[in-house]
């Protein structure tokens, strides 16, 4: 008897081991979990302890391919995640903090070329923001605080020649602003106030001759 006894833990163990998608006595999720579309395929496998998963967590497009690869880390409350188009390619990656993105986040064209590049902190731009040409060189670049730009902004041609150099504070333009031609030459400057031209601003032509004075009330 205390054979068959033991026998039946052993299966019992065995068989809630293999089971999937199961929520405890607490209404914790535990173990393995899946999740399939309607047409059958799977959508997603990962796993939980306690109601809070831990390891990689695997997510798929409706006709197979890999979606979503997050890894779980600091008991849950963080992971680090990537994502892909269906031929395999990344297509981002980045880590989110209690579910918000944090750090910073890249992002890349359907060749594999960096076309994104910003920082977050709690799911708000808070650092640079860089953003690029589809050949990979750089177009903007700029900087924020709280959701908000904040500091230096330049923008740039695709040969890496400066085309505009000016200032935000709190997401207001403020301050100078340059702007400069393909060849280098400068095409004009003034200032914003408030979000606004103002005081004065000159133009020039492309061979450096001032072209243009606008006094601005």
């Amino acid at each position: 008897m205390r054979i068959i006894f033991f026998a039946s833990i052993f299966v019992s163990t065995i068989l809630y081991s293999q089971q999937k998608n199961i929520i405890d006595h607490n209404n914790l999720k535990q173990g393995e979990w899946h999740k399939k579309y309607q047409n059958g395929s799977l959508k997603y496998k990962g796993q939980f302890k306690d109601g809070i998963p831990y390891g990689t967590f695997l997510h798929y497009y409706n006709t197979g391919e890999l979606k979503i690869e997050k890894k779980y880390f600091h008991n849950g409350t963080a992971s680090s995640c990537h994502f892909y188009y269906k031929n395999g390619q990344l297509k981002a990656s980045g880590i989110y903090v209690n579910e918000l993105r944090d750090s910073t986040w890249n992002y890349y064209n359907f060749n594999g070329t960096l076309i994104l590049s910003e920082q977050y902190k709690s799911d708000l731009l808070s650092g640079f923001k860089k953003v690029f040409y589809e050949d990979g060189n750089l177009f903007e670049i700029q900087y924020w605080k709280e959701g908000k730009k904040h500091g230096k902004f330049e923008q740039f041609f695709q040969n890496g020649q400066l085309k505009q150099s000016s200032i935000y504070y709190m997401g207001i333009k403020q301050g100078d602003e340059i702007n400069y031609y393909f060849s280098g030459a400068l095409h004009s400057k003034g200032q914003y106030k408030n979000g606004v031209k103002s005081n004065v601003w000159k133009y020039y032509s492309k061979d450096g001759v001032l072209d243009t004075t606008i006094n601005i009330e």
